[in-house]
């Protein structure tokens, strides 16, 4: 069912979108406006999209999928006006035959930037580009490829992906004070990340034979090379205004990869290194969701 996986609460909210070229990134649109007890049916797969502004398109992470854990930052990008666009990274999502790599990521992204791009109305608004982890990482790389967003913030994202993640330091995510609204969303178990192969039923994710896929995700950020090119390639005329966000108690992404690209970018973005936070906590963080949305709405 194209309503499977949205948390109930913001199922009236939400309708499924064809972006061409791309069946299998499943994407949705999250429309502003009052809730309903009720979700609406799907429009036609002949129906032209519906219009909205502004659009934050949300690319999600690594190994979960289009909507884990994004309740809370979709619903208060909805109060604040936004609506939200987001899809399956390339080799994501039940029921898809994809695979992930690198060229289908960066072609999956580029058609969901130029999905937005359609569905905001004529004079009406700005396209937000929002990456979570490795979606920041390929946010980052669409940037730097010159197809570009009016802002773009990414979150927890990734320059490289440690062999070892300390998985014991980021369990503490799951202890925090934004843990409890993850499971408002989505209840205790699906709050949980998918890692290896636990819950790799509710998150598969397709590679090449032959390939583990946490590896095939860390030989493609090492491809991007984000630091090198954002320091000698990154555009210098400032027209995307750009905010990094990440935890310093990531324990999956250490804060060090944030401060190389923060170096890397001088004066060109904005950085908020959140002392208390992990991995996954910044887009549950009611702080630091609302100082984002500030962000996006800053003239």
């Amino acid at each position: 069912m194209w309503h499977e996986g949205i948390a109930s609460r913001l199922r009236s909210r939400a309708a499924p979108v064809e972006v061409p070229g791309h069946p299998n990134a499943a994407a949705l649109l999250f429309r502003t406006g009052p809730l309903h007890a009720a979700a609406p049916a799907p429009a036609p797969t002949d129906a032209p999209p519906p219009s909205c502004s502004p659009c934050v398109v949300l690319y999600h992470g690594g190994g979960n999928d289009r909507i884990f854990g994004f309740g809370y930052v979709i619903e208060r990008l909805l109060d604040s006006g936004f609506c939200v666009l987001t899809g399956h990274l390339s080799g994501h999502g039940a029921g898809g035959s994809d695979l992930f790599t690198l060229d289908n990521v960066r072609s999956r992204v580029d058609a969901l930037l130029t999905l937005a791009r359609c569905l905001v109305e004529e004079r009406s608004g700005e396209v937000v580009v929002l990456g979570q982890s490795l979606g920041g990482s390929f946010a980052l790389d669409q940037w730097l490829r010159g197809v570009r967003a009016d802002r773009l913030v990414t979150v927890s994202a990734p320059t490289a992906i440690p062999r070892h993640m300390e998985l014991l330091r980021e369990a503490g995510c799951l202890l925090g004070t934004a843990a409890w609204r993850a499971m408002l969303y989505g209840g205790p178990l699906k709050a949980l990340p998918a890692y290896r192969g636990f819950r790799r039923d509710d998150f598969p994710v397709r590679v090449p034979p032959g390939l583990h896929y946490v590896k095939a995700f860390a030989a493609a950020v090492e491809s991007l090379d984000l630091v090198r090119r954002v320091a000698s390639e990154g555009p210098r005329d400032g027209s995307c205004p750009l905010l990094l966000v990440h935890g310093v108690r990531d324990g999956v992404i250490p804060v060090s990869q944030a401060q190389d690209l923060a170096a890397a970018l001088s004066n060109r973005a904005t950085v908020r290194l959140l002392p208390r936070l992990h991995h996954l906590d910044p887009l549950l963080d009611r702080e630091t969701v609302t100082a984002i949305v500030q962000w996006m709405r800053a003239t």
